[in-house]
């Protein structure tokens, strides 16, 4: 699951490596407001049917044309594509239910 300040912990790590000091107060705060800019595009996604959209594909694909759907199964790339986009579905549902928890959270402070 999706932790904001896991991610920001690794991109402050991800600036020590690389210029050997960590962000300043600027840096930062762009980190932050680009994970939220994230975020807000993920809330945004349809994942339950991107994932439907993928299942009916793979359902329909043998029925529908077999010789392209075998040459599917043999293309490896396009089968860990899939895999990725699922894994990355799945993510981003995560992503979407601890964003609307925030959201909640940040509506009844206000």
């Amino acid at each position: 699951m999706f932790d904001l300040h896991d991610r920001l912990r690794e991109i402050r790590e991800e600036r020590v490596e690389s210029r050997g000091k960590p962000m300043d107060k600027f840096e930062y705060d762009a980190a932050v407001s680009r994970i939220g800019l994230l975020a807000r595009m993920a809330l945004e996604l349809d994942i339950d049917r991107l994932l439907l959209m993928i299942d009916r594909a793979e359902t329909l694909g043998p029925i529908l044309d077999p010789t392209l759907y075998r040459d599917f199964l043999n293309n490896r790339k396009a089968q860990a594509d899939i895999e990725a986009l699922k894994g990355m579905a799945k993510h981003v549902a995560g992503l979407q239910r601890e964003v609307e928890k925030l959201l909640d959270a940040w509506t009844r402070l206000l």
